[in-house]
């Protein structure tokens, strides 16, 4: 019996090359999990795709965490649970 072929959507048939490619964003998020061996909170915020490209640059740059970032800059504008060393963002 002959296997029936899958019909993909031509909107879904990206040429290779740019499947492969990642965005700013993608290369800053590996980039990211590679240095910290964590992934940074980004979801969900009210900051653009944009503007996470550079925090995680900064962060990168600086050698800081997302988490140490933010509470540098906003200390009194975001809550942090000592218990479960956690941002709420």
């Amino acid at each position: 019996m002959k296997e029936e072929e899958i019909h993909i959507p031509d909107f879904l048939k990206k040429p290779r090359k740019e499947r492969m490619e990642l965005s700013k964003f993608d290369k800053l998020f590996d980039e990211y999990e590679k240095k910290f061996n964590d992934n940074p909170p980004t979801e969900p915020s009210s900051y653009s795709e944009e503007e996470w490209c550079e925090i995680l640059e900064v962060c990168i740059e600086e050698n800081v965490t997302v988490d140490e970032l933010f509470r540098e800059l906003f200390e009194d504008e975001y809550d942090y649970d000592e218990d479960d060393s956690e941002w709420y963002y």
